[in-house]
């Protein structure tokens, strides 16, 4: 960016370059605590899981996902199909309307990415309800 990009941007936005770096700063500083601070969160998540019992479950769980996607997959769905299937199945809820600004909301670099963890969980999840055919009780069934 240009410095008269920069300016025009902090004025827009009631700010003053100043107050950009500040906030740039400021961002730094925050990304540098959630790394820090990465490890105990992980190991207090996994305790409280422990504490409820849900350890276990959520690990094999996991290690099943993990399993899933390193084997061959089918063809991908349309994102269409995968979309509907993900928010109005899976969530119960409208597709959004933008779906790139949801993605970003996750922390995913592009809707492309979404699409790829989507169709990764609607192929697990599909796999899933075949083993059901079978008649062996699986939690994971999309039906």
């Amino acid at each position: 960016m240009r410095q008269a990009d920069v300016a025009r941007w902090a004025q827009e936005n009631g700010t003053d370059p100043a107050a950009l770096e500040r906030m740039l700063a400021d961002n730094a500083r925050v990304a540098t605590l959630a790394r820090a601070s990465e490890a105990d969160l992980r190991r207090g998540i996994l305790d409280r899981l422990r504490e409820r019992d849900l350890y276990a479950i959520c690990r094999d769980r996991a290690q099943a996902r993990q399993r899933h996607a390193q084997s061959p997959s089918p063809a991908r769905p349309p994102d269409a199909l995968l979309a509907a299937w993900h928010f109005e199945k899976r969530l119960g809820r409208p597709v959004p309307e933008d779906l790139a600004e949801h993605a970003a909301s996750l922390g995913l670099a592009s809707v492309g990415k979404f699409f790829e963890l989507v169709a990764l969980d609607y192929t697990f999840q599909a796999a899933g309800a075949q083993e059901n055919d079978t008649g062996a009780a699986d939690e994971t069934s999309i039906a």
